[in-house]
């Protein structure tokens, strides 16, 4: 996964949604229209990990995550510009989701 800003697009099993994150040496930052979202990731290979808390900045649509506050595992394999990952949140219903991040930025 290489630094920069990826646009994210979210799919759960209560909708989807869109944001963006800036990825940089490990650390994980980025936001949407009522969420914020910081963590960490490491890569091995094309293999990516990370852990990534959200939580509500302002009020608007509902998350879909289902909830104002989250902590997320996020496992992924990077292809060029695109990483695709497949998470779990404890307390999202049916616990998995899918995100796919696109580098549009340094």
């Amino acid at each position: 996964m290489r630094d920069g800003l990826y646009k994210a697009c979210f799919e759960t099993p209560l909708g989807s949604d869109f944001g963006v994150v800036h990825a940089v040496g490990g650390k994980i930052w980025g936001g949407d229209s009522s969420m914020f979202y910081v963590g960490s990731y490491v890569t091995s290979g094309s293999e990516v990990t990370a852990h990534v808390s959200t939580k509500r900045h302002s009020l608007g649509h509902l998350s879909v995550f289902w909830s104002d506050s989250n902590e997320v595992d996020l496992k992924g394999i990077t292809q060029g510009d695109t990483v695709q990952f497949t998470g779990r949140a404890p307390r999202l219903l049916n616990n998995t989701f899918q995100i796919i991040l696109t580098r549009i930025a340094d």
